[in-house]
């Protein structure tokens, strides 16, 4: 298992903003991180390019980093979220 910090880049009219997320995976963490995104505001409408339309917002999956599982689980979870993919 290795364990991840990433990003989810989001569009929403002319606001731009980044949501930092931390993940674990034995598996692709850009393939992971692209899964989390495609979810990340419910069920996506379309995908266009690198982004995924859920109505008037967009999100795309950003830059992600290798971590120590003890840095992981030192992260506090109310303010670095925790996503899981089904």
């Amino acid at each position: 298992m290795k364990y991840y910090i990433g990003a989810i880049e989001t569009r929403n009219g002319d606001m731009d903003s980044d949501s930092v997320v931390k993940f674990k995976t034995k598996g692709d963490p850009d393939k992971y991180l692209d899964k989390l995104t495609k979810s990340f505001w419910g069920d996506c409408h379309r995908r266009e390019d690198e982004w995924y339309w859920f109505g008037d917002h967009a999100s795309r999956a950003g830059e992600l980093k290798e971590i120590t599982k003890e840095l992981y689980e030192a992260l506090p979870s109310p303010f670095i979220v925790e996503l899981r993919t089904k």
